[in-house]
């Protein structure tokens, strides 16, 4: 399960680096405003992260794909910050970091019980939130990335 979650990741992050643009474009929307939704569509993650997940429990062949891969880990937030990322930033270093990410997700499902089990309960919450809390900025800098492209906000 591990593997194909992860190579489904390595998918979602190269289809919306690369492409994300002609979803933008076909939509007719500008990337203004894919900031300023995904700034939004982030920052209730974040918080959503910081009042815990709640969820139902499912057979772990069949949520490889979903809800694991998409959307929990590659959800609207993560394909809003690719492709503005793509957009604003070197695509090479998009990519890169994307495969980095990858990697971690990897590694960290691979060995997520080695890892709960060595922090311990308290250990998984302070990372949760402190996550969240880092989650909670990159949202704050997409949309103000947005707002001060329409001139709404000064720097």
């Amino acid at each position: 399960m591990v593997h194909i979650t992860s190579l489904f990741v390595i998918a979602l992050v190269l289809t919306f680096a690369l492409i994300g643009q002609l979803i933008i474009n076909a939509l007719q929307i500008t990337v203004q405003s894919f900031m300023l939704g995904g700034g939004i569509l982030v920052m209730v993650i974040a918080v959503s992260m910081l009042q815990g997940f709640q969820g139902k429990r499912l057979d772990a062949e069949q949520a490889a794909l979903v809800p694991i891969a998409t959307p929990l880990i590659v959800g609207p937030g993560t394909m809003a910050t690719l492709i503005v990322l793509a957009n604003t930033d070197n695509l090479i270093n998009v990519l890169v970091a994307g495969m980095i990410a990858a990697f971690g997700v990897f590694m960290i499902l691979n060995y997520s019980n080695k890892i709960a089990n060595l922090i311990g309960d308290n250990g998984v919450q302070a990372v949760s939130r402190l996550m969240a809390i880092i989650l909670a900025a990159i949202a704050a800098s997409m949309i103000h990335g947005a707002l001060l492209a329409w001139g709404i906000a000064k720097s």
